[in-house]
């Protein structure tokens, strides 16, 4: 009989050790079981206010993260039409109506230019004396973006010397460029690594008709077509509109 007490005892015993110390909450939790009102942690207003005061910054964290990984994934599977469906200009001109010339862009696409699936403007802070422009713009021309290109009299030079730029004498000769009465002496640039001397550039200054698009200090700047854009057929045909619908037909452009 004492042996049946002494063996209830020590399971009795066992068990309160089992439910005791300091890991006596997290068991209680585990198999369901109550524990005292003091173990408790209410849910008040000033334990919220405090969380948020000390942790908010991580919920901001991770709904940027959130937003950047949609824009990632929307990035990378959205629909890019192939180069040449595309017909990007982009000018080095610190300001312009950009709203407007897009708009002339998109009419001139769904009305003469339906083929093409792009045609927007891109405009390019570019000073002599601002590298980060430049850079900007010399990753722009090494990557291939773009295709009509509005450049300043010192990068145009710089780029046709280095092959950039497309040479213009076949399009003008085989009648898909219309050059009107412009003075194209200043197009007419040396290409250092074939030696050689093309037209590679308009002279802007001709194109008077695009004040419209408060686009002005043209008097040393050209249009051109970059030779790595994969659409200079296209290209082209838009330089041409360009020269129809803002250059007049007395025009006189000087380097």
């Amino acid at each position: 009989m004492c042996a049946v007490s002494q063996e209830i005892q020590g399971r009795t015993r066992r068990r309160t050790s089992l439910f005791s110390g300091p890991d006596a909450l997290s068991v209680r939790n585990t198999i369901g079981l109550k524990g005292s009102e003091n173990m408790k942690t209410p849910l008040t207003k000033e334990r919220v206010k405090h969380h948020l005061t000390y942790h908010s910054w991580k919920y901001l964290m991770l709904v940027a993260l959130s937003i950047m990984g949609w824009n990632l994934i929307y990035t990378t599977t959205a629909y890019r039409p192939p180069a040449e469906k595309i017909v990007d200009v982009y000018l080095c001109a610190s300001y312009g109506d950009q709203e407007a010339l897009d708009a002339y862009l998109e009419n001139i696409r769904l009305t003469e230019m339906p083929d093409m699936e792009q045609m927007q403007s891109i405009f390019l802070a570019v000073a002599s004396d601002d590298y980060y422009g430049t850079v900007q713009l010399a990753t722009y021309i090494m990557a291939g973006e773009g295709d009509v290109y509005l450049l300043s009299k010192e990068n145009f030079v710089n780029y046709a010397g280095q092959g950039a730029l497309i040479d213009l004498e076949p399009y003008i000769h085989d009648g898909s460029l219309d050059t009107k009465d412009i003075d194209l002496s200043g197009g007419w640039r040396n290409n250092t690594e074939l030696g050689e001397k093309h037209l590679y550039g308009i002279p802007a200054k001709a194109f008077t008709g695009m004040e419209q698009f408060a686009l002005t200090g043209l008097e040393d700047m050209y249009w051109c077509v970059l030779v790595t854009g994969g659409n200079d057929v296209n290209a082209v045909k838009l330089l041409d509109i360009l020269i129809r619908d803002f250059v007049p037909e007395t025009a006189q452009a000087s380097e």
